[in-house]
Order: structure tokens, then sequence, then C-alpha cells
């Protein structure tokens, strides 16, 4: 096995320095022998001087999204439709920031150093490896992990699959957390109808590779609806 200077294989070395690089860009110092401060120093200075060159280097675009109507106090408004309630939706302008080519390399430059997770709760990860994390808490660093680019957009694929009970309702809380909360737009990639019921606002079916249909939640509410075909011969009264 080989070592260097800091003594320590090349793994231990790396996975070192990002944690203190790490500290010190949070905390503002550390504190740690002369060798690795040197190290670390150099490896703060080359992110500090990468974002502020990229601060400002991202375009301003609009696109559609539809989102539920609220109410005063943040509540979803809801219309009956054929005698039904359902959740009210408006499509409305939105502006993000689009990263520029240079800004986007950037900021994977960075998380390859700084990857902090925010979204996994400390008091059931302790001092847990990730290999003996849950599956639910597997799906959560996932997500983290995913969240640490300040995304506008987030693709999850079949992020309940394989959870218990328990391990659902953390997920499906995270998600409408991610949307309400920060205003991340979520496509979600799933066969399971039910629970996608509970978050979901559009709907997207693929067959074949293909989109064959997108349908507004409330209008698949409808369509899914129970119902009675009645056919008659004769039509006379």
């Amino acid at each position: 096995m080989a070592y260097n200077r800091l003594n320590r294989p090349s793994d231990q070395r790396k996975a070192m320095l990002r944690s203190l690089a790490t500290a010190l860009i949070n905390n503002g110092k550390i504190v740690t022998t002369e060798a690795k401060a040197k190290e670390v120093k150099k490896i703060a200075e080359g992110l500090i001087a990468m974002a502020v060159k990229e601060k400002d280097n991202f375009e301003m675009v609009k696109v559609q999204a539809k989102v539920p109507v609220k109410d005063k106090d943040g509540k979803r408004v809801k219309e009956v439709v054929d005698g039904k309630k359902v959740t009210k939706f408006e499509t409305v302008e939105k502006e993000i920031k689009k990263d520029m080519p240079s800004r986007l390399h950037a900021r994977r430059q960075m998380l390859k150093v700084l990857c902090p997770v925010t979204e996994v709760p400390a008091e059931n990860a302790g001092k847990k490896k990730v290999k003996n994390f849950s599956l639910g808490m597997k799906q959560r660093l996932g997500i983290a992990i995913a969240l640490a680019g300040d995304p506008d957009f987030l693709v999850l694929d079949e992020p309940i699959n394989g959870l218990d009970p328990q391990g659902i309702v953390e997920i499906r809380e995270l998600i409408l957390k991610l949307n309400r909360e920060k205003q991340i737009t979520i496509l979600i990639s799933s066969h399971i109808l039910d629970e996608l019921s509970r978050v979901a606002t559009c709907y997207g079916i693929i067959d074949n590779g293909r989109m064959v249909k997108e349908i507004s939640a409330a209008e698949l509410e409808m369509a899914c609806r129970k119902c009675v075909h009645i056919e008659v011969t004769d039509t006379k009264i």
C-alpha cells in the first residue's frame, strides 16, 4: 500500500482532506497540523477562487409549471368537479437560474470535495457507516447528495421502491417539503400510482420509451373514478 507525505493511504488522505476542507469552508477555521493545514488551504483557496469567478455566470430562463392554487393560509384550494372535490391547479410562469457550462463544471468540481448532507436525520444515522444504513436512509442520502448542487429540478427513479411503510411516509414528506419550502420541481419515475396520487400534480404516461399521454392530477382522478356503464337497445319510452 502506497503512503504519501501525510502518512495516510491515498483513499484515507482524500477523505481526511475533504472533511477538513468542508469544515474550513463551513466554520471559517479548523485546528490541525501544519502539514495538513497547508494541503487544506490550497484546496480551499482553489474552491473560493472558482466560486468567486463563476458566482454570476448564469442566465435567467422562464418555464411553465402547473402548481396547486393556495389560499392566504397556504392551504390548497379545492373545487367541485362532477360532485367530487379536487385540488385546483393553475399554470404559472416561473423564472429559474440556468448555469452556464463553466459554472456547471465548477459546481461539479466543488461537489467532488464538498458534499454536505443535511437531509439525513443525525439522530438515526449516529456513527453508522453508509453500508449499514437502512434502505430508507440510503434513499434519503441519495436525495441529499442530489440536493448538494441546489437544483431547481430533481429527477427521482422509484424513490420508495423496497421501503417499509414508515420509510415510504418519510420519503413522501421529504418530497412534499422540498417542493413546498424550496420550490424544487420534482420528476418521479414510478409505477406505484397510489403513492404518486399523494404527491403528483401532473402525470406523464410512457409506453416503449415514448410519452403517450400527459394529464393533470384532477383529470386522472376523474378518468379513474368508479362508474356504471349501461347500454340499452330500446330508447323508446
